[in-house]
């Protein structure tokens, strides 16, 4: 788990119905990078 993952993670603990695409814009990846993240864990 690296840096982005906690931050993704941090994010989605705070608030588990964000959407792909706001995620990805406020960690600087694509709304696809983060799904792949998300469904890797």
């Amino acid at each position: 788990m690296d840096e982005v993952d906690k931050a993704l993670w941090q994010e989605l603990y705070s608030n588990c119905r964000l959407s792909y695409q706001y995620l990805a814009d406020k960690l600087d990846l694509t709304a696809n990078a983060v799904r792949k993240r998300i469904d890797r864990e």
